[in-house]
Order: structure tokens, then sequence, then C-alpha cells
């Protein structure tokens, strides 16, 4: 048994046999006879070329080159075609002469019953002279093999986030703890001596004393401020196998002078496809100040006179003058330092971010 290629022509143009002619045959249409080359064996080095009919078989060869033809025209019109591009779910009525296995790949999305066909997206027919009715077509989702990588800058700007909202203020007061020096004098000791003994007598005075205090909170725990995080998500991706495509083969048969051609209808294309994540957002809002007990504070003292001191008795005059000689030291404070912090939470809101740029563009490789 050989696989053999059917050449048609004059017998005049009959080649000679060659090592890469093994397995062709002959149709001499002018004289109706039929010729193969062949090898007697594998091994074998020589090409041979053998009429196998009779002169008088002119009319059968003949039928039978029409017949095989027939049978191959045939068979190549029921092989898988592209049909085209198809931008709407109208536009498939354009293919009613397609046959099953035929495709078109969606140019523009649009809804194809209860899904959306995208761009690069196959619709295959699934019976001969489809219409655009969902029940004459299959829907498959390609995908990109994406076989190189790209980035791209948009030209613009992220506006900075801003506050809406009202200011705050945060009051305290303390009492320090420590003490004040008192001033020293250093030089020489001056006596001055003098005594009279005056006569009458002082009242006493009648003090009134008005304190005000005010409640102060203390601030146990400052919080925490708002905290964002973006996730970029990931891209999605695809792949696609394109199938093999129909093949013919044909078949001798030295006993029986016949011929049988073989066909493979190849596989269809198939596909798989990642739709990816999408990016996200996490926001944390922090926590607020925690407030303390309450504690009491003087803030001002009024004092007022209810009497005045009044002396009743004879006046006197005193009189000395002297310059002392030293100096007197300046007042020093000791204590611990204080720190008073307090915080707040302001009633408001932060603008969201926004982008101020150009459109940019990209392209992406088909399936």
């Amino acid at each position: 048994m050989a696989l053999f290629k059917v050449l048609r022509g004059g017998r005049e143009n009959l080649p000679a046999p060659t090592i890469n002619t093994d397995g062709h045959a002959y149709f001499c249409w002018n004289d109706g006879t039929f010729w193969i080359n062949y090898k007697e064996s594998d091994s074998a080095t020589e090409v041979k070329q053998k009429q196998v009919n009779k002169d008088d078989w002119t009319a059968d060869i003949a039928e039978a080159i029409a017949a095989l033809e027939t049978e191959l025209k045939s068979l190549i019109a029921g092989g898988v075609d592209y049909l085209g591009g198809v931008a709407s779910f109208a536009g498939l009525a354009n293919f009613s002469t397609a046959n099953a296995g035929d495709f078109c790949r969606v140019t523009t999305e649009f809804t194809f019953g209860t899904e959306t066909a995208h761009v690069g997206d196959m619709l295959i027919a699934i019976q001969d002279k489809p219409t655009n009715n969902i029940l004459h077509w299959d829907l498959i989702h390609n995908e990109y093999d994406w076989t190189h990588t790209h980035s791209v800058v948009a030209a613009g700007t992220v506006s900075k986030p801003t506050f809406t909202g009202t200011a705050g203020t945060a009051t305290a007061t303390y009492t320090p703890a420590g003490l004040v020096s008192q001033p020293t004098f250093s030089g020489t000791k001056v006596t001055i001596s003098s005594s009279y003994t005056p006569a009458g007598t002082i009242s006493k005075p009648n003090i009134t004393v008005t304190p005000k205090t005010t409640s102060v909170y203390s601030i146990t725990n400052v919080g925490t401020l708002p905290s964002a995080t973006l996730s970029e998500g990931t891209l999605p991706s695809a792949t696609f196998d394109a199938g093999t495509a129909p093949s013919l083969s044909a078949t001798y048969t030295e006993s029986t002078k016949t011929v049988k051609i073989g066909f493979d209808a190849g596989t269809l294309p198939t596909h798989s496809f990642s739709a990816g994540t999408l990016p996200s957002l996490t926001f944390n809002a922090g926590t607020l100040p925690t407030k303390g007990s309450a504690q009491t504070v003087m803030t001002e003292v009024t004092a007022a006179l209810a009497s005045t001191p009044t002396f009743s008795g004879t006046e006197a005059t005193i009189s000395a003058d002297y310059t002392p000689t030293g100096s007197v030291s300046k007042p020093t404070f000791s204590g611990t330092e204080v720190t008073i912090s307090s915080s707040y939470t302001p009633a408001g809101s932060i603008s969201q971010p926004t982008f101020t740029g150009s459109e940019v563009n990209t392209s992406t490789p088909e399936a």
C-alpha cells in the first residue's frame, strides 16, 4: 500500500520517475492511460513507472477521476472556514450560507443572550445556514497569550486629600511642683537703733476671699491616625490553542486497482481564561483619644477688704539713712519639668484623591 498524488496532463508531458516522485500517479487525458511511480521495497533506491490500465480503460479512468474530483471538492467545501468579523448580534444574519464549524470573531462588544460578547471572542456555528439566533452559535470567550510586557505612564497629577471641618483647640492647666528660693543678702551688717512708743491703736481689717475653680480632664491615650493600604490586583491572562487543520490522504490497492481517500477533520480551537483580580483599598479609621478623670483646680482668687485698718493715736516720725555694702541673690526655682499634651478628633471629612490628566490608549496582541 502506498500514499500517492494523482496528476493530470497530456501523455507527452509524462515525467520520468525520480526518487522524489515515489507514490505519484499520472492520468494522461489524451490517451486514457494511468501510470504510477513506485519502489519495489522501502529500502530500494530505484523508482519504477508502470501503466496500470488497459488502453481501452479510458472511459473508466475518466469517470473515476471525475468522481474523485467531485469527492475532493465536497470534502474541501465541508471544511472549517473563517467568516470574518462581526460587530453586532444582528450582524450574524450575514453568515446564513455558513456551515457547521465555521467561525467569526467579535470586533465590537455586544450582548449575546444573557452573556456579553467581548472584542476578540469567537462565535462558532453549530448548524448549517445559521442566522442571528443564539441557538445557532456557540460563544467562546477568547483571551490572550501574552508574549511581551509593557508599561504605561499616564500624564497627569493626583490631587492631595483636603480636610473640611471645624478647628479644635486643646487646653490644659497645671501647678508645677517645686520651690522658689528666697533672696539672700551678702554684705556688711548695719545696725540702726531708734525707739519710740506711739500712743494709739490700729484696728484689725476684715478680708473676704473668693476662689474660682474649673475641671480639667487628662488624656490617657492619644489614639492612632487613619491609614490606608492599596492592593494593585492582578492582570487578566489567557491561553488559546488553534487546533489542527483538516487533512486528506489517499491509498492505492494494487490488487483491486482502487484508490481510497481518507479525510481527517482536525481539532477545533480551545481556550482558557483567567479574569485576574481588581485593585482594592483597605482603610483603617484609627482610634480616638481616651479622656481621663476630671480634676478640680483653682484658676483665680478674688480678695476684698471688708474694712480699712485705722490708727488711733499720736503721730510719730523716725528717720535714718544708710547705704548698705553687698549684693542680693537672684531667686531660683527648683522643681520637676511638666509636659502637657492633648489631642482631639476634628469634626469633618477628608476628600478622596482625584486624577487629572490625559487619556492613554494601549494596544494588545490578538489571540
